[in-house]
């Protein structure tokens, strides 16, 4: 099956755009619960209306419920689903565990779709989601066709990728950079974009002067219509285009883009042979849709064996590139114009990000070669090769100062266009009187093409349904049937889910008296295609006349030669009207009818009102199994819980620590009973891990966030330290110790069950799942502690103090399987983008980069002057924490009085002073022998590895909780609305 285009609509007038311009499906979000909070978005009470309108025109509608959903919301979560499942909704897309778990009892009749926020980067993680009822996942948009290939062939759900728009630099879900910068959530449709901000390069203590690049973090953004034939090769099942805060003339360009690219890929598919077309090639509801190759299932072992297709191009004509640059394109300078492959093309570091500019510039213009200043300033420009020449109205931006990212742009509108020559290579620009300060710009500067007027205008008309060229509409065939004495019968079928209708006409076909007045296949065809009053669209090629007998055929002469008068048929035009209508509106009626069906089947079968709540009640009972396990279980489980600090009620306090030096200090410590060791290079983990077993502590390993698929092995090498404990961070590293047997089991050396294998068995460690599992609430919570098998769970760090409390009441006795970080620098970015990479080498990646990670410490200066630190991991995977330390200096207390089983302190590059001084000051909080404002004071004073104390915060802790939606910056689109 091809895969569908899925276009973003971010209000109505986005939304006719992407049906009228060939979506097979559109995503959308609420007024609430959406990660685009920003977007115009739809009320509960319009969601009927958009149903109607995209299922008329045989589009399907996905809400995106793609945030973590809090305890008291979970109420409003189960009315918002009801009422989406009754307005006729094809799919949700979640993020959040509890959330699919409850949309699975109340609205069964609505599929669901694993969110790029669950961070699925494997056919394991894929496994996770599909285990929680999603049968389609959307991958990361860190991955390569070829894992994107391996990922599709590791799991039983379809595949969705990303293929245009915004890359974020952090994987999706586990970005903090605005919870812990903005005091608003990512996770909660609130990014506040801190990496488009500028940030100078520390390189060994000393800011790197030596080029203008401040926007370390920014990527260009994703095009990968020229990938398209390969990511069908790769089994994806689902295009997805970025850009709900968009507006319609990017939505109608995108989509029409894409939209060709996958019918041209897949004709082309089919005509080499490399695909067998079904007889229905469009995707439908709750089908696989990957591709059948006739040299075999892809599979993995297989991939290899696909090379060619999976390095297929389709190149994209020079001018629709323009176009899609001129809509939206973060330009950088004349080799960057934008819009790169993101990394479906592996890592490109180089390529990516270069740091000069954040925003949208449009498409390049050329070089400035002379300024004139006057009354009003004109700049000659020498014209980039293929660029097109701006017009008067156009919108233009100027580089001022070279390409230093700092500088402020200058630019305005233009008043006139001269031409210098026939050829074009050489252009006058002129600005209005005071648009341009003509002091600011040089011989050199870039010159960009912010908006091109004629295009604007053309994309508005692609935009209407009513507008020129428009390709949208429920797609159908036709058949017709009849001889001379019977009627005509004309059946049209939807190519999505098979529904068909026939009708018939009220007089016979009769016999033609002269060849002029016969019933051609032209004229059939045209009267059958006529369906423009409609919502249906007849696809090129799809009417069979074969069953009627006596057509006159368009080769036949004009005169009816080759046919006998006594074969033509004639028919009045009034009645092939007729039957035309009434065939169409039937169709339209039977697919109504099969969707009422459809939606009542759902509302019936779903569980009754107050499911959430019943759920929460459910969690705790499983949250108590795990208790109960930890008090009456083994040694190794009851040490687990007891408590680390000198009191019966108190809750364990454990550390995480990322140097040895650390471990080392913390192992000092008599009653420290537990260090987990988070070593993201890994070098110098085994001899950690025996120290601090050898200072008789029990010893935690942690794992990596994100696991790609060449990196599934990984487990092994985690198992065969043979640790008390694995803190297990990736949804589908947990998913691969289940389907191993879990926490408990024996596996043999080379990862067989049983006795059988060779090598020494391993036992699978205890189990303790981490913030970036993203639990919210208390059904998330539940879900995770009995899928994983977990004896431990770290809530995630959306979560204020009062929310972590509230999930620990929730629980009841349940709680002390619960873990929260009293003392960290949150993780605000962990990105696939590697800054050692980019900016320390020429190289794009771990083959060429020469690894200036082991060799520099690197932080970024935001504008305060604060230095966040840069690690490296194993996989080149960057980790930004955060230069001020969040402190629950004002929560233990509280926290250990819910029920926490376990308070994490949390370090990064901390002395082993420090180390000390922290774990005795929290030891000191909760025994009762300091108080909240002592021990701040003391923590304020903790210095990073540089020797500088940056300052403490309450940070997500204090709660300061979603902004008003009001309040938020409004898109580009609503501010020209309004």
């Amino acid at each position: 099956r091809r895969p569908e285009v899925l276009a973003p609509a971010g209000g109505w007038a986005q939304l006719e755009a992407a049906c009228a311009n060939g979506a097979d499906a559109v995503y959308f979000g609420l007024d609430r619960l959406n990660a685009r909070a920003r977007a115009t978005n739809f009320s509960l009470e319009e969601l009927p209306a958009v149903m109607e309108y995209v299922h008329a025109r045989g589009v399907r509608g996905f809400v995106t419920l793609n945030v973590l959903v809090f305890d008291e919301e979970l109420a409003d979560a189960e009315e918002l689903m009801r009422a989406a499942a009754a307005a006729g909704v094809d799919a949700f897309i979640v993020q959040d565990v509890g959330a699919a778990a409850l949309a699975a009892r109340v609205a069964p009749s609505v599929a669901l779709h694993g969110s790029t926020q669950m961070s699925v980067a494997s056919g394991a993680g894929a496994r996770f989601a599909e285990a929680l009822g999603c049968h389609r996942v959307v991958v990361g948009r860190e991955l390569s066709v070829e894992e994107i290939a391996r990922t599709a062939a590791g799991t039983g759900a379809e595949v969705e990728a990303f293929v245009h728009g915004a890359l974020c630099v952090s994987y999706s879900g586990q970005c903090f950079s605005s919870e812990a910068w903005g005091g608003r959530s990512a996770n909660r449709g609130q990014c506040a974009q801190a990496c488009r901000l500028p940030y100078g390069l520390v390189v060994d203590g000393q800011l790197d002067m030596s080029a203008d690049r401040s926007y370390l973090l920014s990527p260009q953004d994703l095009a990968g219509a020229e990938h398209v034939p390969a990511l069908i090769a790769a089994g994806v099942t689902c295009l997805k285009i970025e850009g709900r805060l968009k507006g319609p003339e990017y939505v109608a360009l995108t989509t029409r883009t894409y939209r060709e690219a996958v019918d041209s890929a897949w004709e082309e598919l089919v005509r080499s042979g490399a695909v067998e077309a079904p007889e229905d090639s469009r995707p439908a509801a709750g089908h696989t849709a990957s591709v059948q190759l006739r040299s075999g299932e892809l599979t993995a072992s297989a991939v290899a064996g696909f090379d060619t297709l999976l390095a297929a191009r389709a190149p994209l004509p020079r001018e629709r590139w323009r176009a899609l640059e001129q809509t939206f394109a973060r330009g950088q300078d004349a080799e960057h114009r934008g819009l790169t492959p993101g990394f479906l093309e592996g890592s490109k570091h180089q390529r990516l990000v270069r740091g000069v500019a954040p925003r949208h510039r449009g498409s390049l213009v050329g070089t400035v070669a002379r300024v004139s200043k006057g009354a009003s300033v004109r700049l000659d420009v020498r014209v980039a090769e293929g660029a097109r020449v701006p017009r008067a109205g156009d919108g233009v931006v100027i580089a001022a100062g070279g390409q230093a990212a700092t500088a402020d742009e200058e630019g305005g509108a233009l008043y006139g266009v001269y031409e210098q020559g026939k050829e074009g290579k050489q252009v006058t620009l002129e600005f209005g009187r005071g648009a341009v300060d003509g002091s600011r710009v040089s011989p050199g500067d870039l010159v960009w093409c912010t908006s091109d007027v004629v295009l604007t205008k053309e994309l508005r008309k692609l935009a209407s349904e009513s507008g020129r060229g428009a390709v949208g509409g429920r797609a159908v065939q036709a058949r017709a049937a009849g001889v001379v004495g019977e009627p005509l019968r004309i059946t049209y079928v939807d190519e999505r889910t098979g529904i068909s209708s026939t009708a018939s006409t009220s007089s016979p076909l009769q016999s033609a008296q002269s060849p002029k007045a016969a019933l051609s296949e032209g004229k059939l065809k045209s009267a059958i295609g006529a369906l423009g009053a409609t919502t249906l669209t007849l696809v090129e090629g799809g009417v069979d006349l074969s069953e009627v007998v006596g057509l006159l055929r368009d080769t036949d002469d004009a005169d009816g030669a080759g046919v006998a008068d006594a074969d033509m048929l004639f028919l009045p035009a009034k009645e092939l009207k007729s039957v035309r209508r009434e065939a169409s509106r039937a169709l339209v009626e039977a697919l109504e009818a099969a969707e009422t069906s459809r939606v009542t089947a759902g509302v019936t079968a779903a569980a009754p009102p107050g499911e959430a709540s019943a759920m929460v009640t459910e969690a705790a009972m499983d949250a108590m199994r795990t208790s109960a396990h930890l008090a009456g279980g083994d040694e190794g489980a009851q040490a687990a819980s007891s408590s680390h600090v000198g009191r019966v009620d108190a809750p364990a306090l454990t550390v995480l620590c990322r140097t040895h030096e650390q471990a080392i200090a913390a192992s000092a410590l008599p009653w420290v009973h537990e260090i987990c060791l988070d070593f993201l290079e890994v070098h110098g983990l085994s001899e950690t891990v025996a120290a601090v077993r050898d200072a008789g502590k029990r010893v935690c390993v942690a794992t990596p966030r994100v696991i790609k698929p060449r990196e599934e092995h990984l487990w092994r090498f985690y198992v065969r330290l043979q640790p008390d404990a694995l803190l297990v961070r990736s949804a589908g590293l947990l998913q691969t110790l289940v389907e191993l047997g879990g926490a408990g089991a024996t596996l043999q050396e080379n990862g067989s069950g049983g006795d059988g294998g060779a090598g020494p068995a391993l036992r699978i460690p205890r189990l303790h799942g981490d913030f970036s599992l993203n639990a919210a609430n208390a059904i998330s919570a539940g879900q995770m502690l009995t899928r994983g098998n977990l004896d431990r769970l770290c809530l995630t760090h959306d979560l204020s103090a009062q929310q972590l409390r509230g999930v620990a009441h929730a629980l009841g006795d349940g709680a002390i399987a619960l873990e929260a970080v009293v003392w960290q620098h949150l993780p605000v970015f962990h990105t696939e983008h590697c800054v050692f990479c980019r900016f320390l080498s020429d190289g794009d990646n771990r083959s060429n980069c020469g690894e200036p990670c082991e060799r520099h410490s690197v932080r970024i200066r935001d504008d305060t002057g604060l230095e966040h630190l840069v690690l490296a991991d194993q996989g080149c995977r960057n980790t930004v924490f955060s230069a001020k330390a969040q402190s629950g200096a004002r929560d233990a207390r509280a926290l250990a009085d819910a029920g926490f089983g376990s308070l994490r302190i949390e370090l990064v590059d901390e002395s082993p002073a420090d180390t000390r001084m922290i774990l005795e000051g929290f030891r000191g909080l909760l025994m009762g022998d300091l108080d909240e404002d002592e021990l701040w004071h003391a923590l304020e004073g903790v210095r990073d590895g540089s020797g500088r104390a940056q300052g403490i915060t309450r940070g997500s802790l204090g709660g300061a909780g979603d902004r008003d939606r009001s309040t938020l910056k409004p898109t580009a689109y609503a501010s020209d609305m309004h």
